[in-house]
């Protein structure tokens, strides 16, 4: 019960960080807002208490956004607690997204 409230807890305060960070208000946030707010050594020092490292913004960026260069308030919200940890983490994230990009060019080239 305690880990559904702080499961909670967490997903209400990463939406209310999207909220402020999507400032054209469009649910998605583009790279330009992303790094914009990556730079605010407050948020880089939230995001050091939760154990993510953020120091290399684009890279963190293309980690979290889609095909078409955004990320959602869902993947956000969800993709943050992958990338939590060691570099080790955030490394087999990385192989997991390139492999999805691999994944749907192959199945772009056999259609």
């Amino acid at each position: 019960m305690e880990k559904t409230k702080q499961k909670q807890a967490y997903a209400t305060k990463m939406m209310s960080f999207f909220d402020a960070a999507d400032e054209s208000g469009d649910g998605f946030l583009s790279r330009d807002e992303f790094e914009a707010v990556m730079e605010d050594p407050k948020v880089q020092a939230w995001f050091s208490v939760m154990d993510v490292d953020v120091y290399e913004s684009h890279e963190f960026f293309e980690l979290l956004a889609d095909n078409e260069g955004l990320v959602s308030a869902h993947d956000f919200v969800n993709g943050i607690p992958r990338l939590k940890g060691q570099a080790r983490s955030q490394d087999m994230v990385a192989v997991r997204l390139l492999n999805k990009h691999i994944l749907q060019n192959l199945e772009e080239i056999h259609s």
